[in-house]
């Protein structure tokens, strides 16, 4: 299925490196953002996204055909509610949208990410290399689009400024490829570059250099590339997943600190932000003794909560935690090797944590569970964090130790 490397590691890892972001429509992200991010539209789930993320990269890396990977992956949609006749609701009118998903949107699904992944890969390898001239191929059957037809055999120089928005795919289910020659392979076969104006071919949404990527994405790119070679594929994607999660969540946390907190920016348009998940060992742990099914394993942070933390209100009560100790919530909240007592308390989940100056105090992270964030939907939220005295808190009857 892939012709242009004998192991698809380059397009793996370009594709595995971009972050899944839930978006109700797909032009909701344009251009250049499609090379780092991983979207589908209306999917507004961002474990079940990451689900299809990690399925994707797996059959692309194994060379799986579309109705291979449409067989592993439907009875998971299915399962998650993401099959058939649904309902997703619009975040820009709070209105519900039908959507219907079935093999047809699948297809479109494989085939887009796919190719573009290819063909960004491709181009970078093209660019790469000592061939000068690029030539536009096109299937030519009925479903050709005319002006993809019209540029079939046409040959310009690699550094042309047409291939940088028209390198193929130019469009939703576009087939058109490109293929590299040296001058002398012209001259061999009698071909020559085409001299007259060209016509802008692709469609809005595929109209973009998709080689061209930042240092930033191309060290993440690296980084997986890496993994894939030195290990087996599934451990290397929950080793990045894990390690990517991280580094977001901690750089979500360390811009509401700075703006809240240190610049004390109030205006600042800061929404929700994830602040790390609850493991499955917690998750079971809150089903057998409160009862409670949690919705997600996410948990989540906004303006209001850093708000409500901030030194100045804190202080009073003699509560407030240092700019250091809060920039721990992540580290806190997901590290399971972090040694972090845990208790539960009626509908919330309690973390503590030393206050490393003082051995008489102690900090804790409050998660409020199942709980209804605004512009967000249901999940786990952090309601406050304080310090407080460890012989006050320690030991209080209403607390259910778990760990």
């Amino acid at each position: 299925m892939i012709d242009f490397f004998k192991k698809p590691d380059e397009l793996v890892a370009r594709f595995k490196a971009k972050n899944p972001e839930t978006h109700f429509d797909y032009d909701e992200i344009k251009h250049d953002a499609h090379k780092r991010v991983f979207t589908i539209a209306k999917m507004m789930n961002l474990d079940l996204l990451k689900d299809m993320q990690n399925s994707l990269t797996k059959a692309f890396h194994n060379g799986v055909t579309f109705d291979e990977w449409k067989k592993d992956i439907i009875p998971h949609l299915k399962k998650s509610g993401w099959w058939g006749e649904i309902e997703v609701d619009d975040p820009k009118s709070g209105k519900p949208k039908k959507v219907f998903v079935g093999a047809r949107r699948l297809k479109r699904i494989f085939d887009t990410n796919l190719r573009t992944s290819y063909a960004g890969a491709k181009k970078q390898s093209l660019d790469e290399s000592s061939l000068e001239y690029y030539r536009y191929t096109a299937v030519l059957d009925s479903r050709t689009r005319p002006t993809h037809r019209a540029m079939h055999g046409i040959i310009l120089p690699k550094d042309h400024p047409f291939w940088k928005n028209n390198f193929p795919p130019n469009g939703w289910g576009c087939r058109c490829s490109v293929r590299g020659y040296s001058k002398k392979q012209l001259e061999r076969k009698g071909l020559k570059p085409f001299s007259g104006t060209l016509p802008n071919v692709s469609h809005d949404d595929f109209g973009y250099d998709m080689s061209a990527l930042d240092s930033a994405f191309k060290q993440k790119a690296k980084k997986v590339l890496n993994l894939i070679q030195n290990k087996d594929l599934e451990t290397a994607i929950k080793e990045f997943d894990k390690k990517r999660d991280l580094y977001i969540w901690q750089k979500g946390l360390d811009n509401a600190i700075y703006e809240l907190l240190i610049k004390k920016n109030l205006k600042s348009p800061i929404d929700s932000f994830q602040l790390g998940v609850l493991s499955n060992f917690l998750i079971n742990k809150i089903a057998k003794i409160l009862k409670i099914n949690t919705k997600t394993k996410h948990i989540m942070g906004d303006k209001k909560g850093i708000l409500h933390i901030r030194p100045e209100r804190k202080g009073i009560y003699n509560q407030d935690l240092r700019i250091d100790e809060i920039r721990k919530i992540v580290k806190i909240l997901s590290d399971e090797n972090t040694p972090v007592s845990i208790d539960i308390d009626k509908k919330n989940i309690i973390f503590w944590f030393d206050d490393e100056k003082d051995a008489k105090k102690i900090n804790k992270i409050v998660v409020d569970l199942n709980h209804n964030l605004k512009k967000f939907g249901v999940t786990n939220y952090m309601v406050t964090i304080g310090k407080a005295l460890k012989a006050d808190e320690l030991g209080k009857s209403s607390y259910i130790k778990i760990r």
